[in-house]
């Protein structure tokens, strides 16, 4: 069993630890999981199979197990223990502290009730970050990190749904054969599956927090080029809107009242007969936020059919998920303090659609 990812602290704790879940009168029991928890329905199905579930009377009774828990992770952190070893120390309290019952899926409720979740102790092999063959397009490397131009298709970090073929695990085996067992990815930021271009790699926990660090304060730049719907009638200008989850669709993010700030920044390079060429520069990194921020305007990217796009007519040969590809990458090298800067080639599905949109087929 593998080191899991130290990128996913919240699955790492709930693998071992556990989570407390609110289950709504009226509500089914997988529906309720699946939107609260980093896991797909299908997979909270399979995990109802076995007890999994511990009733809680009240929210008063986790105080005890958070002092409990929280004394056994110290004790362990201390022994420098493998990341895997302790999780599987906090299961073990778990599944000896709480009483657990098993739930069907369709389970409702006709008042609001509480429980504990704890993962099956058989599914978590497939939670730790394993590492697993990718070809991968290196154009930089050193002994601090890499940089990736990532096609499209590919799923960046394992996750509900993907927890296997993806490019972090793709990175993990070329470090383990490159460098020994020792070695390790840290995922810096990410892009989504559909997304094609460039991210940053760190091969030290010391690059990733200081890669992070200049995210946070917008010392890093990241220029896409996209593909969006419509005509446009400004050529440069900027969306300022917050994003939060699409009340309307949990897969989706919307511009909301409580969401987090965004701002995007667009160039419009070509204005076809549907649709327009454009060039958008991030000053915040919030997950969908081009494809949010458009679609907000009625110019959801081709091929995006989550956020509204229309869907390909057969013909039109192009592979599924929006046009975007992260074109631009600078920053400043966490170590060395030299000025990065990198350009990706607009990738051969990109060229298509332009050429598509240039005879007015999309």
């Amino acid at each position: 069993m593998g080191e899991i990812s130290e990128n996913d602290w919240e699955l790492q704790k709930i693998l071992g630890q556990g989570q407390q879940v609110l289950l709504p009168a009226g509500v089914r029991l997988d529906q309720a999981l699946a939107q609260v928890l980093p896991f797909s329905r299908s997979e909270i199905n399979r995990f109802l199979k076995v007890s999994c579930l511990a009733p809680l009377k009240q929210q008063s009774e986790l105080s005890s197990w958070q002092a409990e828990i929280a004394a056994l992770t110290g004790k362990l952190e201390q022994q420098q223990l493998s990341a895997a070893s302790v999780l599987q120390a906090q299961r073990q309290l778990a599944l000896s502290y709480w009483s657990w019952c098993a739930r069907k899926p369709s389970y409702k409720s006709d008042k609001d009730e509480l429980y504990f979740f704890l993962p099956p102790l058989a599914a978590l092999d497939n939670y730790f970050l394993q590492a697993e063959y990718l070809p991968l397009n290196i154009i930089y490397e050193d002994e601090y990190l890499l940089v990736l131009d990532k096609e499209k298709g590919i799923v960046v970090h394992p996750a509900a749904g993907n927890w296997h073929h993806t490019l972090l695990q793709g990175v993990l085996y070329y470090l383990q054969n490159k460098e020994g067992n020792n070695v390790k990815p840290y995922l810096v930021h990410r892009i989504d599956k559909d997304t094609s271009g460039l991210l940053i790699v760190a091969k030290t926990k010391e690059a990733q927090s200081r890669l992070q660090a200049d995210l946070q304060v917008h010392a890093v730049k990241r220029i896409y080029r996209a593909l969006a719907e419509g005509i446009f009638s400004e050529s440069k200008f900027k969306i300022q809107g917050a994003l939060g989850r699409d009340s309307l669709n949990p897969l989706r993010k919307a511009i909301v009242p409580d969401g987090k700030q965004a701002v995007t920044h667009i160039t419009l390079l070509k204005q076809y007969v549907n649709c327009a060429y454009v060039e958008a520069s991030l000053e915040t990194g919030r997950t969908h936020q081009i494809r949010a921020h458009l679609a907000a305007l009625q110019h959801p990217l081709v091929g995006d059919v989550l956020y509204g796009a229309k869907k390909f007519q057969v013909a039109v040969n192009l592979p599924a998920g929006q046009c975007l590809h992260a074109r631009k990458l600078e920053f400043t090298h966490p170590i060395t303090s030299e000025k990065m800067a990198f350009l990706s080639p607009l990738p051969a599905y990109f060229k298509t659609a332009l050429q598509l949109a240039e005879n007015g087929i999309i």
